[in-house]
Order: structure tokens, then sequence, then C-alpha cells
């Protein structure tokens, strides 16, 4: 299971540091992946060439607290790279996800377990 917004500020971001020049292409590519128990989020977006490197040197507010919760919620679980190449800003992140432990005591209320009578 996934942290409720996890991953949307990444998205968020992307959409509103995208570049909007017309001299330049714009683009935001978002890939999600999961294989063998790791989510894998690429979130790609095209910047302006004047753009504020706040939020690619990690100083947006909404990107310490994904930050700070990743390392909270995932510790030893996550990896995530951001590069700021000049024209682009990229995220990688990768999640190991664990499946849900269920106990066994409340196994009977799940509906998929219903006794028929």
């Amino acid at each position: 299971m996934i942290s409720p917004f996890m991953l949307m500020p990444f998205v968020e971001n992307a959409f509103k540091h995208v570049s909007r020049q017309k001299h330049q292409r714009n683009f935001i590519s978002i890939t999600l992946e999961i294989r063998d128990q790791t989510l894998r989020l690429n979130v790609v977006n095209s910047i302006a060439e004047t753009a504020s490197r706040d939020v690619a040197n990690v100083g947006g507010i909404g990107l310490k607290n994904v930050l700070r919760r990743l390392s909270l919620i995932y510790p030893d679980a996550h990896s995530i790279q951001v590069d700021d190449n000049g024209s682009s800003y990229s995220v990688f992140l990768e999640l190991q996800l664990f499946r849900e432990r269920t106990d066994s005591r409340l196994q009977h209320l799940s509906p998929h377990n219903e006794q028929k009578t």
C-alpha cells in the first residue's frame, strides 16, 4: 500500500514549474510502474531558462515535506534522485512496497471471508 498523497506533490510540481516558452519544447513526462514489489515513479518536465532554482535545489516546502514523509514512512525502503540539467527537471522515486499484514483476529470481518449458511 502506498501512503496517501505521497506521489501527488511530484506531479503537481511538474505542472506548476513546467516551462511555457514559445521558443523551446515544453513537456511533462510521467511514468509509473510496479514490478517485483517496487514502485518506480519518474516525473520529468521542461523548465524555463530563467526558472527559479529553489525547487531544483530541493527548496520547495512541498518537496521538503514529501522527503520528510518518505524518511518516516519508508525508512530504508526508498530512494529518490532529483536532477536539474538546465533544460529539464526530473524526479525518480523508488519505493519498496510491502504486503499489508492481515490480522487473523479481524480476518473474519472481511466480506470475502463470509461464511455461507
